[in-house]
């Protein structure tokens, strides 16, 4: 070669290049496609969140409970267990008023149709006085029922049902 000549360019058949670039290009699209394929898929079709909030939703609707999202999952699910919570206490309502002599009856029971309308309404610390409340009654019943395995039974005292009803009064009041 003279130096007048420029050398041959060593390099890749232009061909096979083009067949690089190419094949390159459609396995990249492809990888695109499947992606936005699964992303599509998760959203639309399956959502494991959504299933087990559909699937919670329903077991609490055969339960007369209501699961609202609409302010976050958490939350909805915080609603959901007060208002479990509201009916266990609403089903030993009676027992409560039991204790109570007859004219304070009918105010107990709309003491405790109240709380069971406005279940969905309770707060963190609606919920943290209702069991404190709850649990004093609970402590005086147990009392009871302690007196009563000793031998020595005697009526429920009307005054712990009247202090849990006072509670359930002002929490109801609230909202």
């Amino acid at each position: 070669m003279s130096d007048g000549q420029a050398a041959p360019k060593k390099g890749m058949n232009p061909i096979l290049k083009w067949l690089l670039i190419g094949c390159g290009t459609v396995v990249l699209i492809g990888i695109l496609v499947m992606a936005s394929c699964v992303y599509l898929f998760k959203k639309t079709v399956y959502d494991p969140a959504k299933a087990g909030i559909a699937q919670v939703r329903s077991e609490a609707a055969k339960q007369g409970i209501t699961v609202d999202t609409s302010k976050g999952l958490a939350a909805g699910l915080q609603s959901a267990a007060n208002q479990g919570v509201v009916k266990g206490m609403v089903a030993e309502g009676n027992a409560v008023a039991a204790a109570l002599p007859a004219a304070e009856r009918p105010a107990a029971q709309a003491a405790y149709k109240a709380l069971d309308e406005k279940k969905v309404l309770l707060t963190a610390d609606d919920m943290a006085e209702l069991f404190k409340a709850h649990a004093t009654y609970q402590d005086a019943m147990m009392a009871n029922m302690q007196a009563a395995a000793n031998g020595q039974p005697k009526p429920m005292d009307p005054e712990a049902s009247r202090a849990l009803l006072k509670t359930i009064q002002e929490v109801v009041a609230r909202h």
